[in-house]
């Protein structure tokens, strides 16, 4: 991808939620997760400049940044005993088990 000079991040909306305890997956869309990158020049970056997030500087607000969104789905978000947060893997569009293999078969290679 080349992304735009204006590009400040890249942010991967679409992916999978995962819950490895009880093999349970389904596609997912967020419209601001934490999936995303950062773009600086390396020039920036070395000498101290950081990209600030606006509004509360979470996650969230990276989609406020001038930004380009990446397809296909890109990403897993792993659901395990040691989550803090609990997740839930929705019902609608919920994979199978043959179906789950083959999306970590792409994820792992």
């Amino acid at each position: 991808m080349q992304p735009k000079p204006e590009t400040i991040a890249l942010i991967n909306q679409n992916g999978y939620l995962w819950d490895s305890v009880n093999n349970e997956m389904a596609p997912t869309f967020y419209r601001s997760p934490q999936f995303y990158v950062y773009l600086y020049k390396t020039e920036q970056y070395a000498s101290g400049y950081r990209i600030k997030l606006p509004g509360r500087g979470t996650h969230g607000n990276v989609i406020d940044l001038p930004h380009e969104l990446l397809a296909p789905r890109n990403y897993i978000n792993v659901v395990h005993s040691s989550n803090t947060s609990v997740k839930k893997v929705s019902l609608k569009d919920r994979l199978n088990g043959s179906e789950i293999e083959q999306v970590l078969r792409e994820f792992m290679v």
